[in-house]
């Protein structure tokens, strides 16, 4: 009875803790997901020597802009992906400790505390994951200062 008032607050902690590793920052710029099907000639010169650059074993010059752009459009997919499942999962959680709650205020009077609490932590996951883009925008522009 006592490890289950830790394991279940604990799960719902753990997973509350992983939207904060998204990374989306929307401001600057954004990112497209569609793939681009018209490529100039100057386009696929540019595609030949990379390919060209691969096969020989010369390694290409990065830059931080270039890792810094390839690591916002990472986090952008990664919010995307957390917003289109978590979201709906949020709901669900929400959904199923009302009806847990209502439970506990029909009989089991342990259900409505245990249903309280997962309404409330849905509720700042849903809250969270909705506001993920202005979070991490916010965060990486704490963290380029």
């Amino acid at each position: 009875m006592k490890k289950q008032i830790f394991i279940i607050p604990a799960l719902f902690l753990i997973s509350f803790l992983f939207l904060f590793t998204s990374v989306n920052a929307v401001g600057t710029g954004s990112v497209s997901t569609t793939p681009v099907t018209n490529y100039s000639n100057e386009d696929l010169t540019n595609k030949g020597k990379e390919l060209n650059e691969l096969v020989t074993g010369q390694v290409p010059v990065i830059t931080i802009d270039d890792a810094e752009t390839w690591g916002e459009r990472k986090g952008f997919e990664l919010v995307h992906l957390l917003q289109k499942w978590i979201q709906p999962i949020s709901i669900i959680i929400f959904i199923l400790s009302a009806i847990m709650a209502l439970f506990g205020a029909l009989g089991n009077s342990r259900l409505v505390g245990k249903g309280m609490w997962g309404m409330g932590i849905a509720v700042v996951l849903y809250a969270v994951v909705l506001y993920a883009p202005e979070l991490m925008d916010g965060f990486l522009n704490w963290v380029s200062t």
